[in-house]
């Protein structure tokens, strides 16, 4: 009887843990997905940045012939 106790708080135990760790999975994935989508974002801010300076550049040695 003892050792059946054990058998079914070890399993619980492992179901427990388990469904903590899909738990995290999930968090952890809308995060990288909340990442990836703010990454696209600064690099889409970054190219039209990078395309402004360029054109500033470009203006400035027409400015300066």
């Amino acid at each position: 009887m003892f050792s059946e106790a054990l058998r079914i708080l070890d399993r619980n135990t492992a179901e427990l843990m388990v469904d903590r760790m899909k738990d995290e999975m999930e968090a952890l994935k809308v995060q990288k997905d909340e990442l990836k989508a703010q990454n696209e974002e600064l690099k889409s801010s970054s190219e039209e940045k990078d395309a402004e300076i360029a054109r500033l550049k470009k203006l400035l040695e027409e400015q300066n012939k």
